[in-house]
């Protein structure tokens, strides 16, 4: 926990059109794969990606790996993640995920359990088709 603590205190942070990031160096994780770097990303409420847009803001966490980008986010109750050569296109691939999930389950609505409607509500709050 100290190390975490640590490692927070060191971040710098920047600030660029809709995205304010926040860096902190982590050590090795699974698979022999070199985390070079963990963000914090904050993507504001109407920030648009093709024909998705926030309903409201949305904090991630960007890993880059020696191998590819990976964005995360732990939202209520949903957890998803996207996948990409540069953090744009990580970014893209878990806005889509998120729209593409929420219209699934949309569709579904009259057939999901309580675990898949509360991801339902969540996502409607978040984000919406333009």
């Amino acid at each position: 926990m100290a190390t975490e603590t640590n490692n927070f205190l060191l971040m710098r942070s920047l600030r660029s059109g809709d995205i304010e990031v926040a860096q902190s160096s982590f050590g090795p994780v699974g698979l022999g794969q070199w985390v070079r770097a963990v963000y914090s990303i904050y993507l504001a409420k109407g920030w648009q990606l093709g024909n998705w847009q926030l309903a409201s803001g949305l904090l991630v966490a960007l890993q880059q790996t020696t191998s590819q980008i990976v964005v995360a986010t732990w939202l209520e109750t949903v957890e998803e993640y996207g996948i990409g050569a540069t953090p744009e296109e990580a970014i893209a691939d878990l806005i889509s995920s998120l729209g593409e999930y929420k219209e699934s389950l949309g569709k579904r609505r009259e057939q999901l359990g309580p675990s898949a409607l509360r991801d339902l509500v969540c996502l409607q709050k978040l984000i919406e088709r333009r």
